[in-house]
């Protein structure tokens, strides 16, 4: 009677573990289903993806969050499309987005925390790096899109963002005003390399391979 008991236990507890293990394995599933973004996905020659991170000010001790982007870039030889994904505020999913936004928090080298980071991974998002813009940055990027599109709409991230799209998809013939890179390096925060960052700016702006540029999520 004993050893019936026992197995009997056993094998609940088997059916307990294995229930339990699906359920964290399509939660995680879920998760990255929300994204348009391959589990595989990461820096490669033709496609990288960069998180933008928009803060209040980058020297606060408790920024403000404003937003949270994934900037994918794909290219090809005939086209480069350039998608952002917004994970923060999220619409679809606020749950998800403020969990995110209470990770959020910088270190002391003015990096994002490691918590963060780890978050942003739970949610399927592989990324070759970051960048963070304060709001006189944001402000700085909304001026130049006016200087070649003075009509359009730059009240906030999502805006800014879809007329720069604008701007880039449809001006590099005829000619972009000028970004002065000096006065914006005081309003942002990479870890990477700053002539590659003026690279990818250059092949983005020069007119060269067709430019698809999206928004996926408003």
């Amino acid at each position: 009677m004993m050893k019936k008991i026992t197995l009997l236990l056993s094998a609940m507890l088997a059916f307990t573990l294995f229930a339990f293990i699906g359920y964290l394995m399509a939660a995680r599933a879920d998760s990255m289903a929300r994204l348009p973004i391959s589990a595989g996905a990461g820096p490669s020659e033709q496609q990288n993806n960069l998180v933008l991170v928009h803060v209040e000010r980058l020297d606060a001790r408790q920024p403000i969050l404003r937003s949270v982007w994934v900037a994918i870039r794909f290219r090809s030889e005939s086209q480069t499309a350039l998608t952002f994904v917004r994970l923060y505020p999220n619409t679809d999913d606020p749950q998800t987005g403020e969990k995110l936004a209470q990770a959020f928090g910088l270190t002391n080298t003015g990096a994002p925390a490691p918590v963060f980071l780890r978050k942003l991974g739970e949610l399927g998002v592989q990324f070759a790096g970051y960048m963070l813009v304060d709001d006189s940055g944001m402000q700085q990027v909304a001026g130049w899109i006016r200087q070649s599109t003075p009509k359009v709409n730059t009240s906030g991230d999502a805006q800014i963002l879809q007329s720069g799209c604008a701007a880039l998809a449809t001006s590099p013939s005829a000619g972009l005003p000028v970004f002065d890179w000096t006065t914006f390096a005081t309003h942002f925060n990479t870890d990477l390399a700053f002539d590659e960052i003026l690279n990818e700016w250059e092949r983005l702006t020069s007119g060269g391979p067709a430019l698809r540029c999206e928004l996926a999520s408003q």
